[in-house]
């Protein structure tokens, strides 16, 4: 075999060749602890990226419910002084409370 085909069958079982250019001008083969730390280092940000995506749903999901619980809340407080301002309509025009029977 000449150097030509030894050097032919090398590059094809190689596993991946890096994109960076070394101070030689030629391309150099990533170590497999480089693979493998690219590979981490990859997972990581992953998961920190899903972290934060999960904490910003529940940050979001309290807002919600704190606004529910605000309306609800207000409703609440809207029906009572309603409830309120009615009987004193009908206080007022003999209704409810009144010590004099109505005749009708």
């Amino acid at each position: 075999m000449d150097f030509l085909a030894i050097a032919a069958s090398a590059r094809a079982r190689s596993p991946r060749l890096v994109t960076n250019l070394s101070e030689r001008g030629t391309y150099r083969r990533a170590s497999a602890r480089e693979e493998l730390m690219s590979f981490e280092t990859t997972s990581l940000l992953l998961n920190w990226v899903q972290l934060g995506v999960l904490l910003a749903i529940l940050f979001r999901l309290g807002h919600t419910f704190a606004l529910i619980a605000n309306t609800q809340r207000e409703l609440r407080r809207t029906i009572n002084r309603l409830g309120e301002q009615r009987a004193m309509e009908l206080n007022a025009v003999g209704g409810l409370g009144s010590a004099a029977p109505r005749s009708w």
